[in-house]
């Protein structure tokens, strides 16, 4: 049997390996569209690796996932109305990481 430690340290190295083949995987897409139109969502993705790849950026997730709900899959605020949440959300959440909680 694992012990509760091995587990830990196997999941991490399972989340750290699925951060960074979604990392390449993202850059080939950039790499691969020649007009790049859709570039809010590949943005947004960004700081959610970084925070899950190191825990003291975890709360990038905060303000990235927003972007990354509103604007997915075309990288449009449809409806328009979503530009003024999302804003707000970033805004509250990049003062909570400034101030550290």
């Amino acid at each position: 049997m694992y012990d509760s430690d091995t587990a830990l340290q196997v999941s991490q190295a399972v989340i750290v390996a699925a951060c960074l083949t979604l990392g390449v995987v993202l850059v080939a897409d950039v790499v691969r569209r020649r007009r790049f139109t859709a570039w809010l969502p590949h943005l947004a993705i960004v700081p959610l690796i970084a925070g899950q790849l190191d825990a003291r950026l975890d709360l990038l997730w905060a303000v990235a996932f927003p972007l990354l709900a509103a604007t997915f899959p075309d990288g449009r605020f449809v409806p328009r109305w979503l530009v003024v949440p999302v804003a707000g959300y970033a805004v509250f959440g990049l003062v909570d990481i400034v101030t550290g909680g």
